[in-house]
């Protein structure tokens, strides 16, 4: 059986998902506004977010795992907060040959409430330095619309570079927007990774 993983920030519990995770799920995937740039996982009612969930669990059951799909929880109350998660991507071409060997696509969306609180900078260090130390991670990759500014801010406070921008890249709302295109290295962080 597959160990759960279950990662602790000063706020934040950062773990696989659970069954009973359905409600908070549903309650953050059905709302519009949260998942205004997300529309791709938008789920239109409880079933659609519970499709959701069952293929969380069934990746965290893999025992060659290549997703990671986490919760957010908040410590003090257990309300749930939102997600993170990376999927493994790209095999350098060394292949086992070395420790770190994957190019990781990262993503983050979390309940709005919880907007402009650091929640997803905190959670995002967590999950950076799981996958660079545990998961075969060499690089991590994320990107938002040029508009979406809040996403783009935590994505410079995680370190990442911006790497490009992709010009009337994907359609959103009815027309063409631009994409911003960011990166991380493990070297990016230094030596010691990010300050505790």
């Amino acid at each position: 059986m597959v160990s759960p993983i279950e990662l602790a920030t000063e706020r934040l519990i950062v773990r696989d998902h659970l069954e009973s995770d359905l409600p908070g799920l549903a309650s953050l995937l059905t709302r519009t506004d949260d998942m205004y740039y997300l529309p791709e996982l938008f789920a239109p009612d409880l079933d659609a977010a519970r499709r959701n969930l069952e293929e969380a669990l069934r990746e965290r059951d893999r025992p060659e795992r290549r997703k990671y799909f986490f919760a957010l929880v908040d410590r003090a109350s257990g309300e749930y907060v939102g997600e993170m998660g990376f999927t493994l991507e790209d095999e350098s071409p060394s292949g086992s040959r070395v420790s770190n060997r994957y190019l990781a696509d990262l993503g983050y969306f979390i309940k709005h409430e919880f907007w402009g609180k650091g929640i997803a900078t905190e959670a995002g260090r967590k999950v950076i330095e799981f996958g660079f130390a545990r998961a075969g991670v060499w690089k991590y990759k994320t990107g938002c619309l040029a508009e979406n500014a809040p996403s783009e801010r935590v994505m410079v406070k995680l370190g990442f570079r911006k790497e490009g921008e992709l010009r009337r890249h994907q359609w959103h709302e009815g027309e063409w927007k631009d994409r911003l295109v960011y990166g991380l290295l493990r070297e990016d962080l230094g030596a010691g990774g990010y300050p505790s």
